[in-house]
């Protein structure tokens, strides 16, 4: 068994993770208004796309072994064939080698998707914070009213009424209080 098959087994074992089962977007939002599920759904999340980025790395890792055995067999090859050469001559011929250029593409491929898995991992992690933040707004009763919009007309009429009702409650406290207390004078 060559080192490249080697490296291939091992790749294809490591890499049974499908990069399309994964909703890369969907994944990292959090619904504000079903908290009890985003919280049971994070861990999993968080272990499945670690793997995913292990998995990613581990294939990148190999795949960049491969290029360097690749590199490595026609160097050899070359310097083997008896033609006098330099080493920018052998190192350009490497480069142009259709199997070089070949385990190249797989590799930078491979790159990319542990580049997308990393990220993805990264976003997964902040939803813990983005649930934490969504929770404590939730305890502060945040999502309880629709805010007021003071720009428009509608938005300055009814904070306007709703300032207006919260100082005749005030003034009704008082005046009742006041009429208490006054009763309570009189009646000593």
């Amino acid at each position: 068994m060559s080192k490249t098959s080697m490296y291939k087994k091992w790749r294809d074992e490591i890499s049974e993770k499908d990069f399309g089962s994964f909703d890369f977007e969907g994944d990292g939002r959090v619904d504000k208004h079903n908290l009890d599920e985003e919280l049971e759904k994070n861990s999993s999340l968080l272990m499945e796309y670690t793997e995913l980025s292990s998995v990613a790395e581990g294939v990148m890792n190999s795949l960049k072994e491969e290029l360097k055995l690749v590199e490595a067999e026609i160097d050899q090859r070359i310097r083997n064939s008896g033609v006098k050469t330099t080493e920018a001559a052998i190192k350009a011929s490497v480069t142009i080698d259709e199997e070089y250029i070949g385990k190249n593409i797989e590799y930078l491929e491979a790159k990319r998707k542990y580049a997308v898995a990393s990220s993805a991992l990264r976003t997964i992690e902040s939803r813990k914070f983005q649930v934490d933040t969504f929770f404590k707004m939730w305890l502060t009763s945040y999502f309880s009213s629709p805010s007021l919009d003071s720009k428009t007309v509608v938005g300055k009429k009814r904070k306007e009424d709703l300032i207006n009702e919260v100082d005749k409650m005030g003034e009704d406290y008082l005046n009742d209080k006041y009429s208490k207390d006054k009763n309570k004078e009189e009646q000593e």
